[in-house]
């Protein structure tokens, strides 16, 4: 009792209370400014917490001013988790708001512990104001790539949802480079704010930070619009079938609803090429097709009539669906989130098994070391894991291209587009059910961060989805026709893209800024360390 009384006197102390305050702005702050949001206050949402670094020196204050900051900002941005919650895990509002909660107090623990750190390391080295405020910026920035996110999070994204030209530069720096420069940016917004009495400091400040972010954003404009041009294309339709969650859950689980889906898929199919007969490949997304497209499964009669549909309309098809081994003596076989590419003749050409499962969503974390884990709690889904990113055939009118697949949450990973690339894919395809998470910020966060990987690999990259959004990026960063979101529909994408693409500085040396940032960390701890020990001679 006397702890607690302890603790509480120094939280709610009035030290403590501005602590909590300048925490909370700063997850509004941030909250508010990430995708769906315009990034009105980019550049300045981690001033409030760089102003309680600089008045504290608890560390329990810095580790809760950045805990009151994630808190908030994941309240506000992933508020979606309570609806998914709701919808996946079917559990009712109080405890699915209960789950969003718990979510939301340990999602971004790399925003408090880089206080802590750095706030350890200013008072253990004696740091002056100038490297302190370099050594909380460089582990701001080293906690946002290292520390394990289940959803990648960062700022950098929003440059491209505002159309700002410096996002651009992803194809040297990666979205993970410019989040870097974001936190550069809030340091000398910092200074401004520190320095506000003394007008031709800010001045010069103000000036510089016009220059740096002016110049980013021109040479930027200028480098995607001088990107080689592409020397072919392929029209692509996307089919959105807009299946319902429930009909998704009993057909996973094999209780009906498997032919429904099939023939809503097949209807939406000939609607589409009805209305856009220069289609040259069809695209369903993820899981689409309720059943198993592995070669053995091909001659039961769900497949059978896919590969009829296929013949009829005599088009190259990529399918969605699931995968399994179908091996004698052997019930118990993994079931693969997967991707089925067949020819205009109805031949299977190859499949692709996910491999970057989604924590919770498609494994429970640790039960591939433990498996009891997943008789413990059956209700979370164990999908098998596929062997890692591959690229896929694709002939279309005899000649033959290849495709990059991406299976949902893949297309967060940048080091799995990165491989993609590397392995000569020509355009990503990305087959997506985001209809766990209604109208909520979600689908235009998810979707965004998918297009990312386009800009960072200069690869087009279409993204197919069973609720919407549905849409394609070109190399270029221009994105053409959002479908609408949880609506049937069915739409065309000129695809053009180039025959023999190079590999961009991002796709071959990946987030190699972080080792600046890292050398700049160590540099300023063994100065401050010499410094110490020099002083005690």
């Amino acid at each position: 009792m006397i702890k607690w009384q302890n603790v509480s006197s120094k939280l709610f102390s009035s030290a403590g209370r501005r602590a909590l305050v300048l925490g909370v702005l700063t997850g509004i702050f941030a909250g508010t400014t990430f995708i769906p949001f315009p990034p009105w206050a980019v550049f300045f949402i981690y001033v409030p917490l760089l102003i309680s670094f600089f008045e504290e020196t608890s560390l329990r204050r810095h580790f809760m001013a950045g805990w009151w900051a994630q808190f908030t900002l994941t309240l506000i941005g992933f508020h979606w988790i309570a609806f998914t919650a709701k919808e996946f895990g079917q559990m009712p509002w109080p405890v699915a708001i209960l789950v969003l909660l718990s979510f939301a107090g340990l999602m971004h623990l790399h925003i408090p512990v880089a206080m802590a750190v750095a706030g350890w390391l200013r008072t253990k080295l004696r740091l002056s104001p100038a490297t302190g405020l370099i050594t909380i910026l460089m582990c701001f920035i080293l906690a946002e790539r290292f520390w394990p996110m289940i959803f990648k999070f960062h700022f950098g994204y929003t440059f491209l949802w505002a159309k700002l030209p410096i996002y651009h530069w992803a194809d040297v720096i990666g979205f993970t480079g410019l989040s870097g420069l974001i936190f550069l940016g809030n340091g000398l917004f910092y200074l401004m704010w520190r320095d506000r009495k003394n007008l031709r400091q800010v001045s010069i400040l103000a000036f510089i930070f016009i220059l740096i972010f002016g110049g980013l954003n021109y040479t930027g404009s200028f480098r995607g619009q001088n990107l080689p041009v592409p020397d072919t294309s392929v029209q692509f339709l996307a089919v959105q079938a807009n299946i319902g969650n429930l009909e998704r859950i009993y057909a996973e689980k094999g209780r009906g609803y498997q032919n429904e889906i099939t023939q809503r898929y097949i209807k939406e199919t000939e609607t589409g090429l009805s209305k856009f007969p220069t289609a040259q490949v069809v695209v369903w997304p993820e899981s689409a097709f309720p059943d198993f497209l592995d070669a053995p499964y091909l001659d039961n009669p769900r497949q059978i009539a896919i590969r009829d549909m296929i013949r009829k309309f005599n088009l190259p098809f990529i399918i969605g669906s699931f995968s399994k081994e179908k091996s004698l003596g052997e019930i118990d076989r993994a079931i693969f989130n997967a991707l089925f590419s067949f020819d205009a003749q109805g031949a299977m050409l190859q499949g692709y098994r996910k491999s970057q499962l989604l924590a919770f969503g498609e494994y429970l974390p640790f039960s591939e070391t433990f498996p009891i884990l997943n008789k413990l709690v059956p209700f979370v889904s164990s999908f098998g894991r596929g062997p890692g990113a591959q690229v896929v055939p694709l002939p279309v009118n005899g000649q033959n291209y290849r495709f990059g697949p991406q299976i949902c949450y893949e297309g967060l990973e940048p080091a799995f587009s990165r491989t993609l690339a590397n392995l000569g894919s020509q355009v990503m395809i990305n087959v997506t059910n985001d209809s766990w998470f209604g109208h909520t910020f979600e689908p235009s966060q998810h979707l965004y961060m998918t297009l990312a990987r386009g800009v960072e690999n200069r690869l087009p990259l279409l993204r197919v989805t069973n609720t919407g959004i549905t849409t394609a990026i070109l190399a270029n960063g221009t994105v053409l026709q959002k479908s609408p979101i949880d609506e049937v529909w069915s739409g065309v994408y000129d695809i053009s893209f180039s025959s023999n693409p190079k590999p961009t500085f991002y796709a071959r040396f990946g987030d190699w800024d972080q080792w600046i940032y890292l050398a700049i960390l160590l540099i300023v701890i063994f100065q401050g360390v010499w410094n110490v020990r020099t002083r005690q001679r």
